[in-house]
């Protein structure tokens, strides 16, 4: 699945990147505890790229092809949820400490702190550090990310289904049409 978001030289990105780890990290995400948790899916996830003049979010499901048109309407819930709801302050809380890790430990690789300033330079034309990225991150708010979802709604999803055309396809249509209604 794919949908439109901010572009790398949006001040955007940090939400969306806080947004995306909410929703579809690999541990402790809404999709997690929807899909992982329960046993529906083997792999679920969303996350936010940016790129120069365009930004994306990018989501993923695997399961078995009788199972795709439960599990991506419960895809798809999760995200009208959090259109509809908004975020929680715990979320938050969880998400900033992961991102905030992780920018941290990237930076402590000479192969991640390069790639970092390379993006930094190429997207903004300005050197960015360890500090001026943490200090983004800690300052995305619920709002900020009300105004991502308002920006850039989760409505208009782009879908690539790979697997037995005869079930998978069929699938993918009637969870779409279910889930747009």
């Amino acid at each position: 699945m794919i949908t439109p978001g901010p572009a790398a030289k949006s001040p955007m990105r940090y939400a969306s990147d806080t947004l995306a780890m909410i929703l579809g990290d690999d541990s402790g995400s809404r999709l997690h505890w929807a899909l992982i948790d329960p046993g529906h899916a083997d792999s679920a996830d969303l996350s936010f790229y940016e790129y120069d003049g365009a930004g994306t979010y990018f989501g993923f499901l695997s399961c078995a092809p009788k199972k795709t048109d439960k599990n991506l309407a419960i895809f798809q819930g999760v995200l009208r949820q959090v259109q509809k709801e908004g975020v929680s302050d715990r979320e938050l809380a969880q998400a900033k400490s992961k991102i905030l890790s992780r920018v941290v430990r990237s930076a402590e690789r000479p192969m991640g702190r390069m790639r970092a300033i390379g993006s930094s330079w190429t997207y903004l034309g300005e050197y960015r550090s360890v500090d001026d990225e943490l200090k983004a991150f800690e300052a995305v708010t619920r709002k900020k990310i009300q105004q991502v979802l308002e920006r850039y709604p989760f409505d208009d999803l782009a879908i690539l289904a790979l697997g037995p055309a005869k079930k998978v396809g069929n699938a993918v249509g009637s969870a779409a049409r279910k889930a747009i209604k």
